[in-house]
Formats: structure tokens, sequence, C-alpha cells
């Protein structure tokens, strides 16, 4: 015999006010329109241009920079996309604007005998301090050849080039990467905003200078870095790594072609390394060798991204493999359910209030306690359930 049991739903009932009428003639509800096809192919999926660099640093606990290695590759082959890949053109080693004369000593004998992974005549393998880096490197790629910046935990080596940092109220961090000698910011060049999303990926962007806030008789580049920061991306190639296979792989598994993800391919490989802190040649090897792993694992990763031409999803936009099935979805021409059927927020209110999800904590760590099952009533395909009927259900008479 068939029992029927009442079902019970927590809901809570608030005023819902009237959705304010819109003009239709001067404003466009840019969530619900699809955007139209020059706008998807306005960029391209890679930059001429990419930065590459990695640092190193103290191991005492502000981490503070010693020296970094950079790379600045150029995109070759274009007519042949498939083919394409990135070629170092120049490459250089910046350090502290404080160093110890020692160290800096140690970098400079290390200068007058390696040579350069891109040959040149003359023969060019530039030290720079880190001022001088940003100005005559960074902050040139970036604005004049419109170069994206790439790195494997790329979060961690550009917070080594600020001067300074501030906590947002959002809970990301705002980079103050120039100051005057007064210790005050130099307005004249962008902040780099850092938004952490978890521990593989985080949304980082160019923050451009506010007119306002600039100082009297100083050039105004506001509009010129506008210009330039649409173009200007940061491309982290752990996460693209998290985005494509689903797993999260240091360097030096990146690496292994054995069994990492780009197998037979014969990627240099990390050599073994226990950071000391200190400039010694060693750790000026090691950083450069990690520089070319990175170079090498981001036109593994380019390969990997150019087998789908068809989707609109670039490589500084795949935080996750959810990112690649929504471009999947949205190349299929499937539309989203908000724009698919408009219905308002009077309706929708009362339905997410009648839902209720349960929320698990951690309470008890390391230990093995008693544990009772307690949804015997399976709650959510039941809430599930209630729902699809209130909303296909016809109308009552």
């Amino acid at each position: 015999m068939t029992e029927t049991h009442d079902l019970y739903l927590r809901a809570l009932a608030v005023p819902v006010e009237k959705p304010k009428r819109q003009d239709k003639s001067k404003s466009t509800d840019k969530a619900n329109r699809e955007p139209s096809g020059d706008e998807l192919n306005d960029e391209p999926t890679w930059p001429d241009y990419i930065l590459v660099k990695d640092t190193e640093s103290r191991i005492t606990i502000d981490q503070s920079l010693t020296f970094g290695v950079y790379q600045l590759c150029k995109l070759v082959d274009k007519p042949f996309k498939i083919h394409s890949h990135y070629e170092v053109i120049e490459e250089g080693i910046f350090y502290a604007d404080d160093l110890p004369a020692k160290e800096r000593k140690v970098l400079e004998a290390y200068m007058r005998t390696a040579s350069s992974d891109v040959p040149s005549f003359p023969p060019r393998f530039p030290l720079y301090s880190v001022s001088e880096f940003k100005n005559e490197v960074f902050w040139r790629a970036l604005k004049n050849l419109g170069a994206s910046v790439c790195g494997f935990h790329l979060p961690y080596d550009l917070s080594r080039l600020a001067l300074a940092w501030k906590k947002g109220d959002k809970g990301e961090w705002s980079l103050i990467m120039e100051q005057y000698p007064d210790g005050g910011e130099n307005f004249n060049y962008p902040r780099i905003l850092i938004t952490p999303i978890d521990s593989k990926k985080a949304i980082t962007t160019l923050a451009l200078p506010c007119k306002r806030k600039l100082k009297k008789n100083a050039p105004a580049p506001a509009q010129q870095w506008k210009d330039a920061g649409e173009k200007i991306h940061f491309i982290d190639c752990r996460t693209m790594l998290w985005s494509l296979y689903n797993k999260s792989y240091t360097l030096e598994s990146a690496c292994d072609n054995e069994k990492g993800p780009f197998k037979g391919q014969n990627l240099p490989q990390k050599d073994e390394h226990t950071p000391t802190g200190e400039v010694t040649p060693d750790q000026i090897e090691h950083c450069r060798q990690d520089v070319r792993c990175t170079v090498a694992l981001l036109n593994a990763c380019k390969r990997e991204f150019d087998k789908h031409p068809d989707l609109d999803l670039k490589p500084w936009d795949a935080y996750s493999p959810a990112s690649w099935a929504k471009s999947y979805l949205k190349a299929m021409g499937i539309v989203k359910p908000a724009p698919k059927f408009k219905t308002p927020d009077s309706t929708l209110g009362p339905w997410i209030q009648a839902y209720y999800g349960g929320r698990a904590e951690c309470g008890v760590r390391h230990e093995v306690p008693p544990v009772v099952p307690v949804d015997v009533t399976s709650e959510y395909p039941s809430c599930c359930a209630n729902l699809a009927y209130l909303i296909f259900s016809p109308p009552r008479a």
C-alpha cells in the first residue's frame, strides 16, 4: 500500500519591489544580448608578443626579491596558425635595487662569461636593476608592443616587482608598481590588480591611472594606457594547465616527458633545486632554466588551444574546465536560461526563496567521529521536483 506524506519547504516571504521601467531606446541589457560575430573576433586569440619572467627571492618571511630572469617572445609563422609558436627574441636578468654589492658582483661576474639563449651580433645579454627593467623592458613591452605577461604562478612573480600594495574591499590585491622619490605613488603608471579565486587561479588585470590623481604639469598617460591596456593580458601557465586537464601541476611535473600532460614532446626539464635565498651561479642557472621551461609550456599549451579553433575562448580567460564547457555551449548556439526565458525578478524571487540548501562545516579535523546520515528523505531531489512542479504545472483556475 502506498503511503502519501506531506512535503514541507522552508520559505521566507519579503515584499518584492516593483522593477523600475527602463527606456529601451537609451540602454541595452548587455547581459542578455548575445555578442555579434565582429565582437567575438575583434581580438586575436594569441598576442604577437609575450613577456615571460621568473623571480628568485629570500627565504625569510618577507620573501623579498633578489633577482629574476625574463625572455621576450614573438609569435612566428602566423599564416599557419596550428604551427605558430613563440620564439625568444630577447633575454636578460634584473636584480633588486637594494641588492648588496657582494651579490651584485656575483651577477656581474656571471654575465661576463654567460651567453644568452638568443643568438645576436653583437651579443646582447643585459643586466638591469629592477627599476631599469621596468622602465626599459616591462612597461615598454606592455605599452609599445601590447605584450602579455606570462609566468608559472604569475601572481607571486608580479608581487616581487611591486613597491607597495593595498588590500581591496573585495579581497583583491592592488600592487603599486611605481613611486616618486618621496614615496608617493606615481599615478602615471597603472597598478596591477590580483583577485585570488583559489590555489590554482587568480584574476589579474591592469588598473588604469586616474586623471584626477595625476600631479600638476605631469604628462597625462591615462588615455594612452587605456588604449594599450585593452590589449594587455596576464597568462598563468599553471591556470592554463588546470583548465585543460583538470589537474594541478607543478612546473616540474608539467615538464615531465614521461608522466606529464605533454608526453613525448621533449620539453626541457626543471632541474633539482633547493632554495637558498642567495645569489649564486647555480641559482642563476636554475632561474634561467625555469624560464625556458615556462616558454616551452606556453607553446605546448598553445598547441592544445589551437586544436579548438571554433571556440571563442582566450587563454587568459580559461580559468577551469568549466570555461571550456561554456565555450562549447556558446559555439553550439545554446542560449542561457536568463536571456532565453526573460523571467522577471518578481517571479524568480519567490522561487529562490523557497529553496534551502544545507551547509556542511568541518568542526573536527584529523579525528574519526561517529557519523549519522540525516538526509533520509532526499531533500535536494524533493526540492527540485517540487520547484519543477511549480514552474511547469498549468496555472490554476
